[in-house]
């Protein structure tokens, strides 16, 4: 019986430590200034997150299974830029009336 109550324990302890990677990002990210603005799951069972500060917005992927983060991304918040895409702004590198 002491044996089961032991599994029972920790297989709980585990279920619930697992959630805490994505509360525990989220906490540090406000800790930091940005604010939640979407939280997806992808295909893969991965988290999506994406934060907006004052001067930054930022696209975190995490693993809820070991806490890892796959990707991090930070770009600056550039209310010029945000009319250009990037895919605008590479092939504005290779025309003649560039600045």
């Amino acid at each position: 019986m002491k044996k089961y109550l032991v599994i029972l324990l920790l297989f709980l302890s585990s279920t619930a430590y697992a959630a805490t990677y994505e509360e525990e990002l989220i906490a540090q990210m406000e800790g930091q200034g940005f604010v939640l603005v979407e939280r997806e799951s992808t295909w893969l069972g991965r988290i999506s997150l994406e934060f907006v500060s004052d001067t930054h917005e930022r696209e975190i992927i995490l693993n809820p299974n070991n806490g890892a983060i796959l990707r991090d991304y930070k770009e600056p918040l550039d209310e010029e830029d945000e009319e250009v895409s990037p895919l605008d702004r590479f092939y504005g590198l290779f025309s003649k009336e560039r600045d």
